[in-house]
This record gives structure tokens, C-alpha cells and sequence, in this order.
């Protein structure tokens, strides 16, 4: 087994009594990675996340943005970071499967 590193990832949701029409929440993830399994030596990555269940739809959007603190892409602009947005969708099927 090997040790890659020690990642913290908070995320902060936006209170039910909002009464907001979707979700929203905040997911920040940083920490260090050992060189061997990253070039980036110590990073952050922000996710806002958005999503919605009506029924039997439910549905998600988070992009995240990554960038590097420490490494070969630090301070390097744009190139030190990359934006990657991820959508999910799911129909479920009964209380325990989803497509």
C-alpha cells in the first residue's frame, strides 16, 4: 500500500428553509499530494454544486475548478488550472435502483 496524501474537502449547503427552487452547495477540496501520484504538490479544487430532485428526476451540475499552489504548474496561470463540469442525471426506478 502506498501513501498518496491528505486531502480536506468542506462543503457548506445552502438551509432547506431558503425554500429555494434547487439545492446549492459549496465543495472545496485542498491539501498535499506526494509527487509520485501528482505533479501538483499541493492543490485546491472548488466545486458549486446545483441540483434538484422533482419526483422521480433528479439531477445535479458541478463544475469544478482546480488549481495548483505548489509544483510544476504553480503560478502558472491559466495553464495551472483546469475547469472540468460534470452533469448527473438519474430516473429512479424504485426505492432502491435508479437508471
Amino acid at each position: 500500500m502506498q501513501f498518496a496524501g491528505v486531502h480536506l474537502r468542506p462543503r457548506i449547503r445552502a438551509p432547506e428553509r431558503w425554500g429555494l427552487p434547487v439545492g446549492l452547495s459549496l465543495s472545496t477540496e485542498y491539501g498535499p499530494t506526494r509527487r509520485a501520484f501528482d505533479e501538483s504538490e499541493f492543490g485546491i479544487e472548488v466545486r458549486p454544486i446545483v441540483d434538484q430532485t422533482a419526483g422521480r428526476l433528479s439531477w445535479a451540475f458541478d463544475p469544478n475548478v482546480e488549481c495548483s499552489l505548489k509544483g510544476g504548474d504553480a503560478g502558472t496561470g491559466a495553464s495551472g488550472m483546469t475547469f472540468n463540469p460534470n452533469v448527473k442525471a438519474s430516473w429512479q426506478l424504485g426505492p432502491k435502483s435508479a437508471i
